[in-house]
């Protein structure tokens, strides 16, 4: 993870879109949040793959999880994370360090329905 940026960057994203051409398939930017009962904030952008901005990423909060739970020194613990797109969403998130694995619930709406074959 390059770094944090400020919350208002997060927040404000869009105006700084030209900025977020980093050269970089998918950028993910994430900031403390000023509301004590959010862990985080997030916005996650990847326009090389046609996704302008991700509404609710789930990825991006499988790749942060980690590293706030590491930050705030709550290993196991539930953290909420706010996703600050334009639609928006809220996720909850615990890391099983020992496992190796990342739990992520919240609210969510199917957008499409398939079968893969492998």
């Amino acid at each position: 993870m390059a770094g944090l940026t400020s919350c208002f960057v997060v927040l404000n994203a869009g105006l700084f879109e030209r900025q977020l051409e980093t050269g970089y398939p998918i950028n993910i930017i994430t900031s403390t949040s000023t509301d004590g009962s959010v862990a985080f904030l997030s916005r996650m952008f990847a326009p090389a793959f046609g996704i302008p901005e991700d509404h609710v990423c789930g990825s991006a909060h499988c790749s942060l999880t980690p590293y706030w739970a590491n930050k705030s020194a709550k290993d196991g613990a539930e953290l909420l994370a706010k996703q600050v797109s334009v639609r928006g969403g809220d996720i909850r998130t615990i890391w099983h360090e020992a496992k190796g694995t990342i739990t992520l619930s919240g609210q969510m709406k199917v957008i499409m329905k398939g079968e893969m074959f492998v």
